[in-house]
């Protein structure tokens, strides 16, 4: 694992709820468009009178739909356990950090906090942040590059 792949590590976990909310709203959206297609492959039925029926290849097609995004939602909510997955991960070598370190991380990566920023609220020099910053980075490549398999 190289520092890269640790930044890109660092800005998943930073931004994992937002992306969370976003796969959840997704998977809302789909739920909706099951009702939608079992509302419409419903009105095949016998009972219901003939101008209110849907012919048969657009019931077919309706069923189809509801299968696709059925394996959308199985698709979606599995992205949500890995990135959920993830984020304990990392929340578990973060929590290994000294407080500096963990505020430092939390800064840049969770509130997205330029480095000016972070050395202001930290009491670090901007080329000491950096400093910290990559040593973190660094450990973060050990502790993935010994666990590779737990990503």
């Amino acid at each position: 694992m190289t520092r890269e792949d640790a930044v890109i590590i660092l800005r998943n976990w930073g931004s994992c709820r937002t992306i969370i909310s976003e796969l959840e709203e997704d998977i809302r959206d789909l739920r909706r468009k099951i009702e939608y297609g079992r509302s419409i492959s419903s009105r095949r039925l016998d009972t219901v009178p003939i101008e209110g029926r849907i012919s048969k290849p657009t019931e077919e097609k309706a069923i189809k739909n509801i299968d696709r995004y059925e394996e959308e939602i199985r698709e979606t909510e599995e992205k949500i356990k890995r990135l959920m997955h993830n984020k304990e991960l990392v929340d578990d070598f973060i929590n290994s950090l000294e407080i500096t370190e963990q505020r430092l991380i939390n800064m840049r990566y969770s509130k997205r906090k330029n480095w000016q920023a972070v050395s202001m609220k930290i009491y670090l020099s901007i080329r000491q942040c950096y400093r910290v910053h990559n040593k973190i980075l660094d450990r973060l490549c050990l502790y993935f590059g010994q666990n590779e398999n737990r990503l």
